[in-house]
């Protein structure tokens, strides 16, 4: 084999691995993407449940607790009174009461909660916001940071795929924040 032949062989060792090491990192995202999903889908489920015969949705960080004592271990971080709940990628993903995402009336809300999901790779922000359109519990799917315009009267702050991957495309950086308002 002359030194033609080894630049080929070289040349083809690094296509394959780059290959292997994007099919590793599309598996790892999917992967890592389904482990947010399901974490949230605990905390809405804790959340309904345990406020299924309460007149309202508890502000100042009562959903925060309970969310925290429902989710797997390995979504927590921290100790004792500084533990937060958090997604494969190390940031935080927050509960509330009412409707606006953010803003955790200290009185409640008698009819709305929100999970946000903060700084995410752009494609599970996508995927993560598309997960939640069209279902009849929630009130709105925002990307964008525009958490006020999910308000009582809003029927979906995005309606389709397309608005959700438009939105989650728009700020400068790999990382986006998707947030629900769920109705009560």
């Amino acid at each position: 084999m002359g030194i033609v032949g080894m630049v080929l062989a070289v040349a083809l060792a690094a296509i394959v691995t780059l290959g292997a090491v994007s099919i590793f990192q599309g598996t790892l995202n999917s992967t890592r993407t389904q482990t947010v999903l399901n974490t949230m889908a605990v905390m809405e489920t804790t959340i309904r449940r345990s406020f299924a015969n309460r007149p309202l949705y508890e502000g100042a960080g009562a959903l925060e607790g309970i969310s925290i004592s429902a989710v797997p271990t390995s979504a927590i971080q921290g100790a004792a009174a500084t533990r937060q709940i958090v997604t494969p990628w190390g940031s935080q993903i927050t509960t509330g009461a009412g409707a606006e995402i953010g803003a955790d009336p200290a009185a409640g809300s008698p009819n709305r909660f929100w999970i946000l999901v903060e700084d995410i790779p752009e494609e599970v922000c996508e995927a993560i916001g598309a997960a939640y359109l069209d279902r009849g519990d929630v009130i709105g799917v925002d990307a964008d940071g525009s958490w006020a315009d999910m308000t009582l009267t809003v029927a979906q702050a995005h309606d389709t795929v397309d608005e959700i991957n438009d939105s989650c495309d728009d700020t400068a950086g790999d990382v986006e924040d998707v947030g629900i308002v769920f109705r009560g």
